[in-house]
């Protein structure tokens, strides 16, 4: 329906110049046939949040609260995302018009 607003993250499937095109959405279509969607990059951020924190810290829970925390600001699959002082993620969405 055209004029319809809705919400979204920074995730783009068709778009070329991000950083995540080779690495997250080129794979994907070849391996399914079809672009991500919202769900995929979801999943695809969670693994990713996940292998950054184990990268700085051991995978107890305590350490992983701490990682996280230093993750700070980072660019993602879904767009720039940071996690604030009590571990939560905080990230931006857009409001786009359906045309």
């Amino acid at each position: 329906a055209r004029g319809v607003y809705y919400s979204s993250t920074g995730f783009d499937p068709q778009n070329e110049n991000s950083p995540y095109a080779e690495r997250f959405v080129r794979p994907f279509f070849r391996k399914c046939n079809r672009l991500p969607n919202a769900h995929a990059a979801f999943a695809y951020f969670s693994i990713d949040v996940l292998a950054r924190a184990l990268a700085i810290s051991s995978p107890d829970a305590r350490d992983m609260e701490r990682a996280l925390k230093m993750l700070g600001c980072f660019s993602s699959v879904i767009g720039d995302v940071v996690f604030d002082e009590k571990g939560e993620l905080k990230t931006s969405i857009e409001i786009r018009v359906k045309k």
